[in-house]
């Protein structure tokens, strides 16, 4: 299957566009992640990073 330059160009920037994204959100995705596995705090701060991060993965998850 060959793809033409414009689908080709899309798909490129595309696939640059969701690396940034994911470059610019992996610190708080690790941070939020770290908190909801740490035991040793309240269980109300670990639901609420839990609610956060779960919207960090809903929001860019691919869908096609």
């Amino acid at each position: 299957m060959r793809l033409s330059g414009n689908k080709m160009k899309y798909l490129l920037n595309r696939e640059r566009l969701r690396r940034q994204t994911f470059k610019d959100t992996e610190p708080k995705y690790i941070a939020l992640k770290s908190i909801v596995h740490n035991q040793t705090l309240p269980n109300s701060l670990r639901w609420e990073a839990s609610l956060l991060l779960s919207k960090i993965i809903k929001k860019f998850a691919l869908v096609f």
